[in-house]
């Protein structure tokens, strides 16, 4: 590929990366998961600007940074899984022990910032690390972080998305199960939108592939300069990631809470529903009142008569098709109509449901953990979670005291 060709793609990738880092710091995400995001972008906004700038003049005026930037592949692991990880519990706060994830590129960098500015001496001898060497210790670090942050994930992904809980069978009574899909945020429970989890999915599996080829790129062009320098137009695939970022971030701003939902014009009001102070949405929206109470009519008929919610999969686009209407419809009645949002007003059906089986004597021999996924929940310590919530009692309490009056009554 011609070298200016080369220039052009990657000086289109830095500028796209500065202007998506902007948009991140002009949002002011203070979230520990944004700033790792930003830190992740700028790490490999840094990486192009290197491949872009002549390596002559990097060396005769930017030596240092220049030999950084061969120690930038120890960064990505850690700063993707981290991102991971405090995007899915937003409520934690930056820990200090996080830092010992950047030990590598700590030790790594001053190592070779020594090797290559100083003369042969026995510190430089016994401190240099062959490049095959590097390039293996780098991959293993970009494999181990972006499992660990596949991991996650699949902590909270439900079965059909990759996750690998277990439906267990009326005799299971396995504690084995899989950790709840609710985490809390401020003190509230919260569920994590599965349409940002497999976002996120995408983006760690996305930067291994785009990291990996970078690590590998940079023992190459380092080890055979200049003969395959020109390969240098493979860091093109970084241009192609930060552009797939920025086109999510941009269709859907919700991904990184960059943009919580304003009305236009700045015109919002906020409301407080099940405890969540929330930003109402739906100002422009043309749905009228007497379709809004159709939709409603519509939708408990669905509820009462289909059952839908006895499906763990359910989705708020399967409940709209179902009733008749769209998403954002079915959103809007759902959120000011019954002030619930739809994981709540899905739940307390699921609960009336366990409720009545776990008061149902017939119903002895079937283990909690049945009930809970035969009511609709795909997870037995959200359903233990859930229901303590709504009816202020442990499943296992309700039963007891609804066999006790069973006994009573006969």
């Amino acid at each position: 590929m011609h070298p200016l060709i080369t220039v052009f793609l990657l000086s289109f990738g830095a500028l796209q990366g500065a202007l998506l880092c902007i948009l991140l710091l002009r949002e002011k995400a203070r979230r520990a998961g944004h700033l790792f995001l930003l830190l992740y972008l700028l790490t490999l906004l840094g990486q192009v600007l290197m491949k872009i700038v002549s390596k002559v003049w990097l060396m005769q005026n930017l030596l240092k940074p220049y030999w950084v930037s061969y120690d930038l592949p120890f960064l990505y692991g850690p700063l993707m899984y981290l991102f991971v990880r405090y995007t899915l519990r937003p409520e934690r706060a930056f820990q200090r022990r996080d830092g010992v994830h950047f030990l590598p590129f700590l030790v790594f960098t001053a190592a070779d910032l020594y090797v290559n500015t100083h003369a042969r001496d026995p510190l430089s001898d016994w401190l240099f690390v062959s490049p095959a060497a590097t390039m293996t210790l780098q991959l293993i670090s970009l494999v181990g972080y972006h499992i660990g942050g596949y991991r996650l994930l699949l902590f909270f992904l439900p079965r059909s998305h990759g996750g690998t809980e277990k439906r267990p069978s009326q005799e299971d009574n396995s504690p084995c199960l899989r950790a709840p899909v609710v985490h809390k945020n401020n003190g509230f429970e919260t569920t994590p939108n599965p349409e940002k989890l497999r976002f996120l999915l995408r983006l760690n599996t996305a930067s291994f592939i785009v990291t990996s080829i970078l690590a590998i790129i940079l023992y190459i062009m380092y080890t055979h300069y200049p003969r395959l320098s020109e390969l240098r137009y493979l860091f093109a695939a970084a241009t192609v990631f930060i552009y797939w970022i920025s086109y999510q971030v941009l269709r859907q701003p919700g991904l990184f809470a960059l943009a919580p939902n304003h009305a236009t014009n700045g015109a919002h009001t906020a409301a407080t529903v099940n405890g969540f102070h929330v930003v109402k949405k739906y100002h422009n929206s043309t749905l009228k009142e007497s379709d809004s109470a159709t939709i409603l009519a519509q939708l408990d008929r669905v509820m009462q008569q289909q059952r839908p919610y006895l499906e763990p999969e359910l989705t708020i686009d399967t409940l709209a098709t179902l009733t008749g209407t769209n998403r954002h419809h079915l959103s809007r009645v759902i959120n000011e109509r019954l002030q619930k949002n739809f994981y709540d007003y899905l739940n307390g059906y699921r609960v009336e449901e366990a409720r009545g089986q776990l008061a149902d004597p017939g119903n002895d021999h079937l283990k909690i953990a049945a009930i809970a996924y035969d009511a609709g929940f795909n997870s037995l310590s959200t359903f233990n979670e859930v229901f303590k919530k709504m009816t202020g009692q442990t499943p296992s309490e309700f039963r007891r005291l609804a066999q006790q009056k069973s006994v009573l009554k006969v």
